[in-house]
């Protein structure tokens, strides 16, 4: 497993379920253990070990049908740099020549992922990086599950617990909030007619480079636990506006008004996010506050099973929209 989740398999031996052999030293092995099954990039070096940065994996790779395997991956020149993503992440992604990123999934993705960014394709939505392809695995049942994919690389980009955290520690709120609020908006008018949604959206879940915003990773909820909605999405971006402020305020100890940068932030956000989506409505104040409280109690669990680190933010997310809970009453 990547050591960042080396935690998440316990200690009963696994079964290989499929394995394609790429080439002569590379292979792909699925593995059950404990009715999960792990995908895993594997690399024969005279014992078998996971592939790491400066491995190639996916240099020579075929295209096509292989098996139960299959490869769309298309790219334009040969990797000859690759850099393995250190950011907290459920899979594990590396950066090839600084041109593509490629996320190989820790477990055997859904299908819906792949189905979420080809509608996003097929409407044209400018808001995510470009696709260079996928490795997906057929199932026995013949479900299609995405193994890894790859996508442009945004050089100079950052995600939103850094360009966010530092709107918050600026107090600056003016105009951003409602360009998200209509990347978000647009995002599900392409979904629309569809149960497809984000299913994990925060704004560490959005990049900037320049002007623009840019949204990735489509895996959903990391547990599993919530259906998908538009809805579920946006009470995500309001709960991680709280988030962010919980790092300005106690890692960074900013010393701004973070009730209000929230409130004015929120605001703004759902203005421009109804404004662009004008037949949807959000529920009853007290029924959006319920599933923000029940979104925190996810961020815990998150928290307390892969980072540990992070207790503070849902610490204080919880005790945030138990604030707004009384204040309501």
């Amino acid at each position: 497993m990547p050591p960042h989740r080396a935690g998440a398999v316990g200690d009963q031996a696994g079964v290989v379920v499929d394995c394609w052999s790429v080439d002569d030293n590379k292979a792909i092995y699925l593995v059950d253990q404990s009715a999960t099954t792990f995908a895993l990039p594997i690399i024969d070096d005279g014992e078998l070990r996971r592939a790491r940065a400066g491995d190639f994996f996916i240099t020579g790779m075929p295209r096509g049908h292989h098996g139960s395997f299959s490869s769309t991956i298309r790219l334009d020149a040969p990797v000859v740099s690759e850099e393995r993503v250190e950011v907290d992440q459920t899979n594990e992604s590396f950066v090839l020549n600084n041109t593509w990123i490629i996320k190989w999934n820790m477990t055997v993705g859904s299908h819906r992922t792949l189905t979420k960014e080809r509608r996003l394709s097929a409407h044209n939505y400018p808001n995510t990086p470009a696709h260079f392809g996928h490795i997906t695995w057929t199932s026995p049942d013949n479900s299609e599950h995405l193994l890894a994919g790859v996508q442009e690389f945004l050089p100079g980009s950052a995600d939103g617990w850094t360009w966010c955290v530092a709107h918050a520690m600026e107090n600056h709120c003016a105009t951003w909030p409602g360009a998200l609020g209509e990347v978000v908006a647009l995002m599900h008018n392409a979904f629309d007619g569809t149960t497809l949604a984000h299913g994990d959206l925060h704004v560490g879940q959005i990049l900037t480079q320049g002007n623009s915003y840019f949204i990735i990773d489509f895996d959903g909820d990391p547990f599993g636990h919530t259906p998908e909605s538009w809805l579920q999405d946006v009470v995500g971006m309001l709960c991680s506006f709280i988030h962010v402020a919980a790092v300005a305020e106690v890692k960074y100890h900013a010393a701004h008004n973070f009730a209000e940068w929230v409130r004015i932030v929120s605001d703004q956000f759902l203005e421009t996010y109804l404004a662009t989506r004008p037949w949807v409505s959000l529920p009853p104040r007290d029924q959006l506050l319920a599933l923000m409280a029940h979104k925190e109690v996810t961020e815990m669990l998150y928290a307390t099973t892969y980072l540990p680190e992070w207790t503070y933010a849902a610490e204080y997310g919880q005790a945030f929209v138990e604030r707004l809970i009384d204040e309501s009453q």
